[in-house]
């Protein structure tokens, strides 16, 4: 059982949280991961080794080594770590004398390998085991509207009514007749995101689109002792465009030739990265401490303090891609075809 750690490819030191180096897992032969298969569409197991490294001449008295792969909720405050909701757990006994045989919160899968000398002295080794859930392509449209934040705040409106304006208090921004239409709610990772975006400006509205940003964050939220506590947001895609990119229709009023109104057709889009980014934990297990969402937010600028902002919430999934899709039809690594 005395092997040589640098032979063999396994979890790098941070993937340890409990570590000795004389206990440690290994990867397959040739793999780079512990998971075997797409947990989601198709068969999948998780397979490696674990080994104990001693030097020959002292005698090791082990009398059994159990193994457990526990996944459930995550998540670290304060640096302090904790794990709740346990989902999932399964235990084997890898040796006995008798027989002689992941600051973010989410889900976790983690190896917990017991080495029992005595019936009171024992030594654990704790490694996370990542585990991906895939899903297959998504071919179904569900086209999803965009919403408007109500600007309530007297602070804002005093920013977006700065200049004057007409109708509602002379709040400008909210005479913007606005429609902003997804093509799909629900997207695969490494995909491109289409927003079509018509705005219709009353002729009081002088000005013009200076700066569009179209952008993803995802937020992660810990709920403890009934409380949401706000743990990380981060931008995942961002894309900023020139307001002279967009073309401008006047429309003119046949009575007075005057300006009627002003018309914008935005059609922006966003690659969604392949990586760094947490896939949704839908369908996964009913979650009671972790919350996970991806935001879609548009802002249109006008000028300094006149800015139009959409929102919107998406779902991204971590999905095969057609070259491995169909590797995996044919190797019959998926339940159904899609």
């Amino acid at each position: 059982m005395s092997l040589n750690a640098t032979k063999i490819k396994g979890p790098n030191r941070s993937d340890y949280k409990t570590y000795s180096s004389k206990c440690f897992f290994s990867y397959p032969p040739n793999g780079t991961g512990f998971q075997m298969g797409y947990l989601g569409i198709g068969p999948s197991t998780v397979s490696g080794g674990f080994h104990l490294h001693y030097p020959k001449n002292r005698q090791v008295n082990i009398s059994k080594i159990t193994l457990a792969l526990k996944g459930g909720e995550y998540g670290e405050l304060d640096s302090i770590e904790t794990v709740n909701n346990v989902f999932f757990e399964s235990n084997v006994v890898l040796w006995s004398a008798a027989a002689n045989n992941g600051l973010t919160c989410g889900v976790i899968y983690m190896f917990v390998a017991t080495v029992h000398i005595s019936d009171d002295l024992h030594k654990v080794i704790r490694c996370i085991c990542p585990i991906t859930r895939w899903s297959l392509p998504n071919l179904v449209k569900q086209p999803e509207s965009l919403t408007r934040p109500k600007y309530n705040n007297s602070r804002w409106n005093n920013l977006t009514n700065f200049g004057g304006g007409s109708g509602r208090g002379g709040n400008e921004i909210e005479d913007i007749i606005c429609d902003a239409k997804l093509e799909d709610k629900t997207y695969n990772m490494g995909s491109t995101l289409n927003l079509l975006v018509s705005l219709i400006l009353p002729s009081t509205f002088t000005s013009s689109i200076k700066e569009v940003r179209l952008g993803i964050k995802e937020y992660q939220n810990l709920q403890d002792s009934g409380y949401n506590v706000n743990l990380s947001k981060y931008k995942v895609a961002n894309n900023v465009y020139n307001g002279k990119e967009f073309i401008k229709e006047v429309i003119v009023d046949e009575n007075d030739g005057g300006i009627k109104e002003n018309r914008y057709l935005l059609d922006l889009e966003l690659e969604i990265p392949k990586c760094d980014i947490t896939p949704d934990f839908e369908n996964i297990r009913e979650l009671n401490h972790v919350q996970l969402g991806h935001r879609l937010k548009v802002r249109i600028k006008f000028g300094k303090f006149k800015s139009l902002i959409l929102k919107g919430e998406i779902l991204i999934k971590k999905s095969l891609s057609e070259e491995k899709l169909e590797l995996a039809i044919k190797n019959g690594m998926i339940y159904n075809k899609p």
